[in-house]
């Protein structure tokens, strides 16, 4: 995993495009709307258990928004914070280490 990531990074920051990360999966990104975490998921589907305590009829690939967008700005605040604590416990360059984590809230923010 960790080398398909930095291949993928070389391949976008050589066209230019920014890369979005999550790990171990998107859907972090939502749970991450509930409450600040740095509890350590093995695979998605712990993630996804975790978050149908939140949105119990949670599918992928269907939409959440309104239950979503109300905690926008804790999502985007919980998310910096966990970025802060990977900065400070030296994992943030290696994806492996950084589990849980997500840039959902720089795209986030840039699009806002």
């Amino acid at each position: 995993k960790e080398k398909q990531y930095l291949k993928a990074k070389v391949i976008a920051e050589s066209k230019s495009i920014g890369l979005v990360t999550s790990n171990p999966c998107f859907e972090l990104w939502f749970l991450e709307h509930f409450g600040y975490t740095t509890k350590t998921f093995a695979s998605s589907g712990n993630v996804i258990k975790a978050l149908k305590n939140y949105i119990p009829d949670y599918v992928k690939n269907h939409s959440f928004f309104d239950v979503l967008f109300p905690m926008l700005k804790d999502a985007l605040e919980n998310c910096e914070h966990l970025d802060k604590y990977h900065v400070a416990s030296g994992v943030n360059k290696q994806l492996q280490l950084c589990n849980p984590q997500t840039e959902m809230y720089k795209l986030v923010q840039k699009i806002i």
